[in-house]
């Protein structure tokens, strides 16, 4: 037996598992959850955005992507009850269905579908994708975002950073330079020449070198480059406001 043949079996039998694992998920939120519920529920669609982005069902990961992104707000564990929790929860669960589907319509589709669940969950106006491994620039960063009322997504690994840029929405990217795997400014380059909804969003580069612009700024640049110094969370403040304004 082929390896491709091998991996296509492998991929057939996690969508054909699928229904029963997500079923499995609807009966954890029967009751809360709550305490080892939660812990389980969340391993769950772990577990299934892994598979998920190992045979390409990448509408699927970013349903997931979008669930622990529910789960965090609620980390260590849901209040036992909360309806909205468990309603939002159902919502992507339903969700998952759709996105065991291939090709560009369903990616559009649940992209649709995922910014009106997202949009209803949110208390937040606001979202921006904060990509780097430096943990206090990190951690400035995100009070400063939390401040303005932004919901916050810090990715570590660039490329993962720029598949949830392609497929979720975000109204400001912040990234350092130097990421795993790919540098900050070729992450908003791709994602300028991409065609998403994210293509036009405010994109800040955080540098430890020169912060100098282009003198004739490309249509891949960054909006801003600003120092990793001790002006940082001033500049970028100032940047916030311009854009709430």
């Amino acid at each position: 037996m082929s390896v491709d043949l091998i991996d296509e079996t492998f991929r057939q039998l996690f969508r054909d598992e699928l229904p029963e694992r997500i079923t499995a998920l609807e009966s954890l939120l029967a009751d809360g959850p709550g305490g080892e519920e939660f812990n389980a529920f969340w391993r769950g669609v772990h577990n299934i955005k892994g598979n998920a982005a190992t045979f390409g069902f990448h509408p699927l990961v970013s349903v997931c992507h979008s669930l622990e992104d529910l789960l965090k707000q609620y980390a260590p564990h849901a209040p036992a009850g909360d309806p909205e929790f468990r309603r939002n929860c159902l919502a992507l669960l339903d969700l998952m269905h759709a996105a065991a589907g291939e090709g560009e319509d369903v990616l559009g589709e649940i992209q649709s579908r995922l910014a009106e669940i997202n949009a209803a969950s949110r208390t937040r106006s606001r979202r921006a994708l904060l990509i780097g491994d430096s943990r206090s620039t990190m951690a400035l960063c995100r009070q400063l975002l939390a401040a303005h009322r932004y919901d916050v997504v810090a990715v570590r690994d660039a490329y993962l950073a720029l598949h949830r840029a392609l497929t979720e929405p975000f109204d400001i990217l912040i990234t350092t330079g130097e990421t795993r795997l790919l540098k900050g400014e070729a992450l908003i380059a791709a994602l300028r020449l991409s065609g998403s909804r994210n293509q036009n969003a405010l994109a800040v580069v955080l540098t430890s070198g020169e912060t100098r612009m282009r003198s004739h700024k490309r249509n891949t640049d960054p909006d801003l480059v600003l120092a990793r110094n001790l002006k940082l969370i001033e500049e970028l403040e100032a940047a916030l406001v311009r854009i709430e304004k």
